[in-house]
């Protein structure tokens, strides 16, 4: 009984997080003709001065968290951290400081050129 409870008032928890994150992060407008591209640079290493983001439980959730927010640079996705699997970059420079795991995998957002 007591596992029941907990796992109901765990998927309520993960449920109001998303909820609030969605609310402070929408999604990106769309330009037509433009697409934000990830791209996988490093697999084994990830980079200091992340933001866990732990409502995030797969690739995709994580990266779509990134591009709701507009100065989010990379992800780092680590595997082995039940806790948190998802790690936001917003800052360029963190990149270049770097540790290595076995668990870990770097993605960068190659997002589209502001207009002018």
């Amino acid at each position: 009984m007591l596992c029941m409870l907990y796992k109901l008032l765990k998927s309520v928890l993960t449920l109001v997080v998303l909820v609030y994150l969605h609310s402070r992060y929408p999604p990106p407008p769309s330009r037509p003709g433009c697409t934000s591209r990830w791209r996988m640079v490093r697999a084994g290493v990830g980079a200091y001065g992340a933001e866990p983001y732990p409502a995030a439980r797969t690739l995709d959730q994580c990266q779509q968290a990134c591009e709701r927010r507009p100065g989010c640079v990379a992800v780092d996705v680590d595997t082995g951290n039940p806790v948190a699997y998802c790690w936001i970059h917003t800052d360029q420079n963190d990149l270049a400081n770097t540790y290595t795991s076995s668990t870990v995998t770097q993605y960068r957002l190659d997002r589209c050129p502001s207009k002018l």
